[in-house]
């Protein structure tokens, strides 16, 4: 009986820390996964011929609560580059080409990623002046609503707040008609001359052939090394015996 329910212990243990890993393995795919506003329609609402830097924040609705991601976006041009705050990936975007990287400082590596639509029309549908005093992230201005067409036919409305105060940059943007709905924030935006290789991977850096493989490669290190340090030994309180799970 004790060795029937030791094995059920062990197989429980194998099973979590199975389940673990997984969850581990998802969340690095997710977190090497390009923002959808740099890869979708509204990245055409971003680009700026004059260099800047801004403070970015998207709200995702989701089934059981918001996900927000902030972080730092820089864009010259067509070019952009975005890191959420306290996350090891860097992306690399080129709005034209509708291709770019995603960046691993762990890994000290980076690996080629490309958008399977591109926009074709970016239509102004409409202005509405604001209220009186209106301001949005700290600019007056006016709402915009613009229609961004890509050439899988899908089209979708943005309504922007263009700041009066800074030459129509767009602090706000949001979604009205879209298969994923969110809202994009940009703060503190200043201009900024950006150097065109910050929009290159790093010299020295290792080039994987995919996403895919880059995050593989990131997680056998990081289970390797958590295997090397112990960290999933623990200590039977009876025999004084190690013992992993």
């Amino acid at each position: 009986m004790l060795l029937a329910v030791g094995v059920i212990f062990l197989a429980g243990c194998f099973g979590r820390r199975h389940q673990v890993s997984n969850f581990e393995f998802n969340h690095e795919m997710q977190a090497a996964k390009i923002p959808l506003f740099m890869v979708g329609p509204a990245a055409a609402l971003l680009t700026n011929a004059n260099g800047y830097s801004a403070r970015l924040t998207i709200e995702q609705p989701g089934v059981s609560n918001t996900v927000t991601t902030t972080g730092q976006l820089l864009v010259r041009e067509q070019h952009m580059l975005f890191t959420a705050k306290n996350s090891d990936s860097t992306f690399l975007w080129d709005v034209k080409e509708e291709t770019g990287f995603v960046l691993s400082e762990a890994l000290q590596g980076y690996a080629p990623i490309a958008s399977p639509t591109h926009v074709t029309r970016v239509q102004m549908m409409s202005q509405t002046a604001g209220a009186p005093g209106e301001v949005v992230n700290g600019h007056p201005g006016h709402e915009v609503e613009v229609a961004v067409t890509c050439d899988d036919g899908t089209t979708t409305t943005f309504a922007v707040w263009q700041a009066s105060d800074v030459n129509a940059f767009p602090v706000r943007i949001r979604t009205v008609k879209s298969p994923v709905m969110f809202t994009l924030d940009l703060m503190a935006m200043r201009s900024e001359d950006l150097e065109r290789k910050l929009f290159l991977p790093p010299e020295g850096f290792t080039k994987y052939a995919s996403a895919d493989s880059m995050v593989g490669e990131l997680f056998a290190r990081k289970s390797k090394s958590k295997i090397s340090s112990g960290s999933d030994r623990k200590i039977d309180p009876k025999s004084g015996n190690n013992y992993s799970y």
